[in-house]
């Protein structure tokens, strides 16, 4: 992932790493490569990565908040280790992106409950700009 430090023109990009045993430590260097791309208007993340704790998934946000001009962002979160407070974590980031249109949220099968998705859902009404709002609870405790 650090290699994706090199392609700062990249407009769109997909990553796509579902049933793998992923840990924090791949999704912070997931991040780190994610950084230098600030010129991203179109991202899609989808992780199917079991061991994701809401550290990992706190450090994975850390890596888009760069892109300033993101308008479509999809994340395909499934069976996760993150709770209440890495949803609260994602709702913080997604919620200070001010162009985003399009917003997917794909979060099937994780360990939140319902302050988790109140506190996305007060974000979300932050979000002004968004015209196209897709969101995914299923299997989640």
């Amino acid at each position: 992932a650090t290699s994706l430090k090199k392609l700062t023109s990249l407009r769109k990009l997909t990553l796509g790493f579902e049933d793998v045993n992923l840990g924090d430590d791949s999704l912070k260097e997931t991040a780190n490569g994610l950084q230098s791309l600030t010129k991203i208007t179109e991202l899609h993340l989808n992780y199917g990565a079991k061991k994701m704790t809401d550290k990992g998934a706190a450090e994975l946000f850390k890596g888009f908040k760069h892109m300033k001009d993101l308008t479509t962002l999809k994340l395909d979160l499934v069976r996760t280790g993150f709770t209440d407070k890495g949803l609260a974590d994602l709702a913080k980031g997604i919620s200070e992106f001010e162009k985003i249109k399009v917003l997917k949220l794909g979060l099937k099968e994780n360990k939140f409950a319902d302050q988790g998705i109140a506190d996305l859902g007060k974000a979300l009404a932050k979000m002004k700009s968004i015209t196209s709002l897709h969101m995914g609870f299923f299997n989640c405790n």
